[in-house]
Parts: structure tokens; sequence; C-alpha cells
């Protein structure tokens, strides 16, 4: 034992720092397999953008809500998974909104307008890619990238277009019964637009096939659930 503990003690004054840095990147591989290992891949990829913050709370029941409306399991890992995405954006008169009720209860509101330009580039980058399919988009986000045939025409994927559609586009979350029932839904629900992005020649990997099928079901659903 003491030969052993001489060794080691030798060992380690001069190897020191080398077991260390070894050890160090060990660590940081094992995370890396760790995580890589808890990464889920999502069935569905949902955006939502407008005034409403969400918070991490807020932002999971938003994914389990939507997910309990999935019928199948589509990229067969054994879960529903939707994955959410949060992307505040207001308008000038809904930042002043905000900024006024903010002010009557003594506080006050903080909003960079200079990153909106940024926010609305993310967002499309979103859209073309196909990283996005399943939209609830303000109406002043919406507006922003209606008519750059970004969205697949409700005609394209419902046998008939419902009385909730906004336009040929996109659909009144707010009107239908999935958007009215659910009360994780309130803080997106009111006035957001509910849309499938189409798919393009960049997003064509990531929208061919089951993928792209099971965004289009999931619209489905929502629009024929029914309180019972």
């Amino acid at each position: 034992m003491k030969k052993f503990l001489k060794w080691l003690d030798n060992f380690w004054y001069h190897y020191k720092w080398h077991t260390l840095i070894i050890t160090f990147f060990a660590a940081i591989l094992v995370i890396g397999v760790v995580q890589m290992a808890k990464k889920t891949d999502p069935d569905i990829t949902l955006l939502y953008a407008g005034p409403a913050i969400l918070t991490e709370e807020g932002i999971e029941e938003l994914e389990k809500t939507f997910a309990s409306a999935l019928s199948s399991d589509t990229n067969g890992d054994g879960e529903k998974v939707v994955r959410a995405t949060n992307v505040v954006l207001l308008s000038d008169e809904q930042l002043k909104e905000k900024q006024e009720e903010a002010a009557a209860e003594g506080d006050s509101l903080y909003y960079d307008v200079s990153l909106r330009s940024s926010a609305f580039e993310q967002i499309k980058n979103w859209l073309i890619t196909g990283e996005m399919l399943l939209c609830l988009l303000d109406p002043y986000v919406y507006e922003r990238f209606a008519g750059q045939d970004l969205f697949m025409p409700l005609a394209d994927i419902l046998d008939e277009i419902p009385e909730s559609a906004h336009d040929a586009y996109s659909i009144d979350f707010s009107k239908t019964e999935f958007g009215r029932f659910y009360t994780a839904l309130e803080p997106v629900a009111e006035g957001a637009l509910l849309c499938l992005v189409k798919p393009t020649y960049l997003a064509n990997i990531k929208t061919e096939g089951e993928r792209y099928q099971a965004h289009v079901a999931l619209v489905k659903e929502i629009l024929s659930f029914t309180v019972s």
C-alpha cells in the first residue's frame, strides 16, 4: 500500500494537469452524450408570435395541450411531443396599450422596437426552411407575411372551409372549440390565427412525408374537436 501511495503521489506530481484536463474533457463528453440521449425529436413544431409573453410553464402547458390532440406518435419514439416557440412581437398600438396598462398599475414597460425587424427575419427564416410548420400568429404578424406564398391554402388540406376561417390561408383560433375550451390556451387564443406553413424547395427535407402530414392531421383534429 505504501508503495502504491508513493507511486500515486509521484504520478500526481508529474501528471496532475494532464489528468485534470483529460477528466474535464471526459466529463464534457459524458454530459454531451447524456443531453443528446435526453433530446426528444418533436412530432410537431409550433410557433406563437404575438403580444403574449409566455412563461416556461406556460409554454409547457401550450405544448401539452396541442400534444393531447395528436392522434399518433409520428416519429415512433414512444412519445407525442409538440415543441413550441414564443416570439413576443407588439405593434405600435399594442405597445401603447400595454404601456398604459402598466402605468395604471404603477409599473413601466420597456420594449425595444428596434428588435422587431430581426424578429420578423428570424420568423421568415423558420417558415422558409420548414423549421416551424404550425403557426399561431397575431394578425399584426400574420399580415407581415400574407401574400408571400408561405402558407398552405385551407382548401388544399381540408375537405371544406370552416366557419372559423379568417381568410383562404388561416383560421381564427379563438373561434374554434379547441381554442375556447382549454384554459392553457387563453394567453394566445384571442385574436391569433392558426396557419400551416407551405412546403418550399428549401424546406422539402423537413416537410415531406409523415412529419408534414402529422401537422396536417393535427390541424384537422383541432378543427374537429368538440366538447362531449
